[in-house]
């Protein structure tokens, strides 16, 4: 990036949003300004870049690939800017952002520099924010899928998010025992799921998964609704998750989702679980 435009103001910031600042500097060799600082500095530098210009003489073809090239690089730079600065709002105060991979920040900026739909650029801060507050949380793999998904594709996968159950020890299982049932029809049924294994976030199956070797008394959580399944009678203490996993990419970007609960699908899986002898119950506390 031009030096240019690598002017920071980090007076009145908490300590770990500076060093994340500080951290995606060094990693892509730029910082975000506050705006006024930020156009002041680019239409100094748009007028010195006018005047070398006209000093060279240049032709008027190299002249507009000259101005291309500067329209397309200030554009990136917003972007990435807008990116940086949804982020920095999102960082913990206990976070370790000097952990950061540089190469990492590096490989997620060239995937979202022409980012400029305001609800992928929010996905992409989360992430950011998400591997700045806990470094390892986004593999590559999970980077270098991004850039196929569109905001229709990420809105699908929030949907489907809808149905995902926790465990104690906060694995996350999107349960979809039959996506043909109507309950599914936003999120879970069967062309979103086909969609959603194409892009490589989940895998689906018609014959189901399952969990085996579970206790007696086998617990889920869908939010901070604990229900507690019994097992007892069981032989084989299994229980169904349905006919969807999520891949490692799946698991990541399940974890940044904001869906909504939805009361019809929680009764429908109560009923399910009941026909089923597992005797659910609902349980009063829930987790902090």
């Amino acid at each position: 990036m031009p030096a240019d435009y690598s002017l920071i103001s980090l007076q009145g910031l908490a300590k770990p949003v500076t060093t994340f600042i500080e951290k995606i500097s060094g990693a892509i060799g730029t910082l975000y300004a506050p705006t006024h600082t930020r156009e002041m500095a680019r239409a100094e530098a748009d007028a010195e870049r006018t005047k070398a210009l006209s000093r060279l003489a240049v032709s008027e073809l190299e002249e507009r690939a000259a101005k291309r090239m500067l329209e397309e690089e200030s554009r990136r730079l917003t972007n990435i800017e807008a990116i940086t600065a949804q982020a920095a709002r999102q960082i913990d105060d206990n976070a370790e952002p000097e952990r950061m991979d540089d190469d990492w920040i590096s490989n997620l900026f060239k995937h979202c520099k022409d980012v400029s739909d305001e609800e992928m650029q929010t996905l992409w801060s989360r992430i950011l924010a998400s591997e700045a507050n806990q470094p390892g949380s986004f593999s590559r793999q999970t980077l270098n899928l991004l850039p196929n998904l569109d905001r229709n594709d990420a809105f699908a996968f929030t949907d489907l998010c809808t149905f995902v159950w926790k465990d104690i020890g906060d694995s996350m299982l999107p349960i979809i025992l039959n996506a043909e049932d109507s309950v599914f029809r936003n999120g879970g049924n069967f062309t979103n799921l086909l969609l959603l294994q194409e892009l490589g976030l989940i895998t689906y199956s018609t014959s189901g998964y399952r969990r085996y070797n579970l206790s007696d008394n086998f617990m889920l959580f869908y939010y901070d609704q604990p229900v507690l399944l019994d097992l007892k009678a069981k032989e084989k203490k299994e229980i169904s998750t349905g006919q969807v996993l999520f891949t490692r990419p799946g698991r990541e970007l399940a974890k940044i989702c904001n869906p909504s609960p939805s009361s019809a699908y929680f009764e429908h899986m109560i009923s399910l679980w009941a026909e089923q002898g597992l005797n659910p119950q609902r349980l009063a506390t829930s987790r902090s």
